[in-house]
């Protein structure tokens, strides 16, 4: 009888594709190495552009705009934090 259920084929099992997880998490930290790049690549093209275009025109339409109360206000605060 002990041999008989030996010769029976098993059923299939639910195996799940990999076996090892550690395998499947690769891909994701390739994944969130790429979007972490993508933040430098941005931001620092981003900022060059505020910094050397968009807020010097701002400041010259001010001061053409307010002449005495802009460059009164200016004179008051800190440009950067």
């Amino acid at each position: 009888m002990a041999s008989e259920d030996r010769n029976e084929k098993a059923e299939p099992a639910m195996v799940p594709p990999v076996a090892n997880p550690g395998i499947i998490r690769p891909p994701f930290v390739n994944l969130s190495a790429i979007v972490s790049l993508w933040l430098p690549v941005t931001l620092v093209p981003a900022e060059a552009l505020m910094s050397l275009v968009v807020i010097p025109r701002e400041e010259r339409y001010l001061e053409r705009r307010f002449p005495s109360e802009y460059l009164a206000y200016k004179a008051s605060v800190r440009r950067w934090l």
